[in-house]
């Protein structure tokens, strides 16, 4: 039975049960399969899959109403006699894979906690064979506080009454257990973390702020004396459990990351009357911030946890286990209880699956079942319409799961499709074929020579709502030009090896309005080839993920005026003398508004990082702005006003200069969307304001190895700086912000410690990290970076001498002592001036190659044209540029 598109109207009964039977599921909580079943099958017992009992006492539940259904429905799933010899007999016969690739059907996403029997399961990731989407990771806090003790008594480690050694043994204990939450935080594969206080010392949580240091060091010794007598790290101290959780609570504020707490039924070993939720309630009122997800439906006391969910913000209700542990009448009693109180969108699904497949298969089956029973009987009776059941499916199902761990998810409604493939595709077969191209029909075959078809692979995998791929390039005008190709196009190019996308040579003769150059190339061809390990989602932009291309011949060999094949040569370089970089940006961007197609600054009270300037309206967008980045796997260091009306900067992480290059222009394209969607118009244009700051991109590059060649570098850069000038400061405007005195890097060729009116300000002699700040983003930054790294290292090459350090601003120093300081040239004052020391440099041009320069030269020279003609006033111009820019 195939199910109704999302958008479809539930016009029957019988449509609304289609929707239940087929709506793609997320499992908020589960865990791992077993690596292999026969070795350990006194310990991991099959009887379990419909009991919580332990030993002997798991016997008895083949008596039990939940076993014997149990029994029939895995029958009618092994197409086998209604038996529990022969379904154990069935399945002998097959491998795991091939019994959880029937038993998750339906499943889109699981997210797995990992925690249990760590040694004896599979991977969390190693289930996505199994899934439509990648899987996610819970994590277990007081496993991890357990492992933190194990690593710290690897060594000779012995328990101490001496107050000084106990301390010292809570400071690393504590320190290590705060920085492995730390870094689960900032692991994006962890959606959620998850505590088992509730089996340990019962939901009974204390949140008192004054317990003493000592008094938790002192537990932690009493904890030591117990592994070393029991050879067993579990954490059961309730002065420790309530720490750990309370801790947790702590570096969870303000990250909105869920926090699972096991509530009612479990093993043996449980307080049955401390698992209530209800004692939680304190607890919960202490964090309002935190999103607490209750599990396993809190059985049996599901009308306290639904009470807790209906009256507090951030309490979400899980009702997993129940099936199939409960039987069918007990069931439908915890769906009925749930919906007495709890909001429908407070509610999340799960299987509680583990060790075996069967787990995950009879809580689907089962839940499907209790859940149209309960839906359908409503509707008839006239207590819920058709849509809003359709309503309470999808969200209890997926939305809910997918909203609280912001999975941004796509409900695949193929997801009983036996094609895996159609998780990706946005096309389906017949209308990828009415394009002429063959969708792949299983996704392990996107391969290429190169291995970058796995590149994309991966990505998929972990992106699976993708649907549009951007294919861009950056031009000489330093405009980002994109082609968007369906996905089911790439795969199929990649699938058939034919790559054959290409562009007209003019495509590298046009302005950035397309005002064509002189002798505008009319035959010909490029081709774009995608360098996929670029590749990245564009969380401004829904469904597309974008790639940064080489430009090539039409027989995709390299041509010498690709700008970043350029780059990717100059590194080349460089690695023959064992010289590696990291390189990164301050990214400074001023927001206009705009008025009957004029850009009008509304803003009329801002400095530099102060306060009054972080208004709403600019929070708003800076906060989604650094949000998306971080989503896209850009580090965001920090964000602050800057000087002018409505300029803000952007700071992201050190990477290696191609990559770094990447997401610059990912950076500004996330800016400039996320800008257009709050009603901004964003540019970066040098000088937006003629009696303001400028607006820059100061670049950061340091030396990794190769440190020694340090000045010899910094040197040729130095020796060089006029021309690369044609590079760095590219348009008529960049000279605009150019000036003395305005923190630009001023005018002079020198450099600084910590001197903001040179162009070079050295950061740090001992990390070799230098900042270059005669840059501003109207620059081709492949084309900058590879002209600073050549210029660098010719003077490695050459051994040149750095000169000496200008520890005054060099504007305002006498002649004299800029003579002393070797400070004799100055950086050109218009564009025109920076392309003839390009053309006059023939060591820099003969580093680049000829014809990558003069193809810069001709654009640069175009660029110059076309302002001075144009047939506009200079406030006409300027507006030009603030669109361009």
């Amino acid at each position: 039975m195939s199910s109704p598109p999302s958008d479809s109207p539930i016009i029957t009964i019988s449509d609304l049960e289609n929707l239940i039977d087929t709506y793609p599921l997320i499992d908020n909580h589960a865990h791992p399969l077993l690596k292999d079943l026969e070795p350990h099958a006194d310990e991991y017992q099959l009887e379990s899959i419909t009991s919580e009992a332990h030993g002997s006492s798991l016997q008895d539940t083949k008596h039990s109403l939940s076993h014997r259904r149990a029994v029939r429905q895995l029958a009618k799933l092994y197409d086998c006699e209604p038996t529990w010899d022969a379904v154990k007999a069935t399945r002998q016969k097959r491998d795991v894979s091939s019994l959880a690739a029937d038993c998750f059907a339906g499943i889109q996403c699981i997210l797995f906690d990992d925690g249990l029997d760590k040694r004896m399961v599979l991977g969390y990731r190693e289930h996505d064979q199994f899934t439509f989407s990648p899987n996610r990771r819970i994590v277990r806090i007081e496993k991890v506080a357990e492992e933190v003790l194990e690593k710290m008594m690897l060594g000779v480690f012995l328990a101490s009454m001496q107050e000084e050694i106990i301390t010292e043994h809570w400071t690393e204990w504590s320190t290590g257990f705060m920085d492995a939450i730390t870094k689960a935080i900032n692991d994006r594969e962890v959606v959620g973390f998850k505590s088992v206080i509730c089996y340990r010392t019962g939901l009974e949580i204390e949140t008192r702020e004054d317990l003493p240091t000592s008094a938790c060091a002192l537990e932690l010794n009493h904890w030591i004396e117990e592994v070393l007598s029991s050879c067993s790290f579990r954490l059961q101290s309730k002065v420790l459990n309530d720490w750990v959780v309370n801790t947790v609570c702590k570096a969870l504020k303000g990250k909105n990351i869920p926090l699972q707490f096991h509530t009612g039924l479990g093993d043996n070993d449980i307080n049955l009357l401390k698992s209530n939720p209800a004692c939680m309630q304190e607890f919960i009122k202490k964090y309002p911030d935190i999103q607490f997800v209750l599990l396993h439906a809190a059985y049996p006391y599901t009308r306290e946890a639904g009470y807790l969910a209906a009256v507090y913000k951030n309490v979400y209700l899980d009702f997993g286990e129940v099936f199939p542990v409960v039987s069918k009448d007990g069931q439908k009693s915890v769906i009925k209880q749930m919906l007495e109180l709890t909001p429908a969108n407070k509610l999340l699904w799960s299987t509680d699956g583990h060790w075996f497949p069967e787990t995950f298969a009879l809580a689907n089956i089962q839940m499907r079942e209790i859940i149209r029973e309960v839906l359908v009987k409503r509707v008839k009776t006239q207590v819920l319409t058709l849509d809003e059941a359709a309503y309470i499916v999808k969200m209890i199902f997926f939305e809910n799961s997918n909203n609280l761990y912001r999975l941004k998810l796509k409900p695949n409604l193929a997801i009983f499709s036996k094609s895996r493939t159609a998780k990706r595709l946005p096309l389906d077969e017949n209308s990828a074929s009415e394009l002429g191209y063959e969708v792949p029909s299983v996704r392990h075959e996107i391969t290429t020579d190169s291995g970058e078809g796995a590149i994309l692979e991966e990505f998929l995998q972990k992106n699976p709502d993708i649907e549009y791929i951007r294919i861009q390039w950056v031009d000489y005008a330093a405009s980002v030009r994109l082609r968007v190709l369906p996905l089911a196009v790439v795969l199929a190019k990649i699938k058939n090896n034919n790559w054959d996308f290409s562009i007209p040579k003019a495509g590298l003769d046009l302005l950035q309005d397309d005002t064509p150059l002189p002798n505008l190339q009319i035959e010909g061809k490029y081709r774009l080839v995608p360098q996929w390990n670029s590749l990245r989602n564009c969380t401004y932009a829904n469904r597309h993920a974008a790639v940064m291309c080489e430009i090539r011949s039409a027989d995709h060999t390299r041509i010498d005026i690709c700008p970043r094949t350029s780059l990717i040569e100059a590194l080349e370089k460089a690695n023959k003398h064992d010289i590696d970089f990291l390189v990164g940006f301050e990214t400074e961007v001023v927001f206009l508004g705009e008025v009957s197609n004029r850009l009008i600054n509304f803003d009329k009270a801002h400095s530099w990082s102060a306060a009054s300037a972080l208004t709403p309206k600019y929070q708003a967008v800076m906060d989604e702005i650094v949000k998306a980045l971080l989503e896209d796997g850009i580090e965001v260091i920090m964000y602050h006003p800057e000087s002018a009306d409505g300029q803000f900067e952007v700071v992201t992480g050190p990477l290696s200069p191609l990559a770094a290059v990447d997401a610059l222009y990912h950076t500004r394209q996330t800016i400039w969307n996320i800008a257009s969607k709050h009603h901004f118009h964003a540019t970066f244009h040098p000088k937006p304001y003629a009696n303001q700051i400028g607006t820059a991109a100061h670049t950061h590059i340091s030396l990794g190895k190769g440190k020694a060649y340090q000045s010899e570098f910094i040197a040729g850069i130095i020796r060089h700086l006029q021309a690369i000038c044609a590079f760095g400061l590219p348009s008529f405007a960049s000279y605009e912000r150019s000036i003395d005195n305005c923190w630009s890097g001023g005018t002079w060729v020198c450099w600084g410690d910590e001197n903001r009116e040179t162009p070079l300000r050295r950061i740090s002699e001992a990390d070799a990290h230098w900042e270059i700040r005669c840059i501003d983003a109207t620059a081709n930054m492949y084309l900058f970076i590879s002209a600073v790294i050549n210029a660098g290292i010719l003077g490695v090459r050459q051994s040149l001498k750095l000169p000496p350090v200008c520890p005054v601003n060099p504007a305002e120093a006498s002649l004299e002592i800029r003579e002393e300081l070797g400070i004799t040239r100055s950086l050109p004052g218009t564009l025109g001036k920076a392309i003839n020391f390009l053309q006059q440099d023939k060591e820099l041009v003969d580093a680049l190659g000829a014809s990558l320069c003069e193809k810069h030269c001709v654009t640069k020279k175009a660029e110059i044209n076309k302002m001075e003609n144009m047939d506009k006033t200079e406030a006409d111009r300027h507006s030009w540029e603030l669109w361009h820019y």
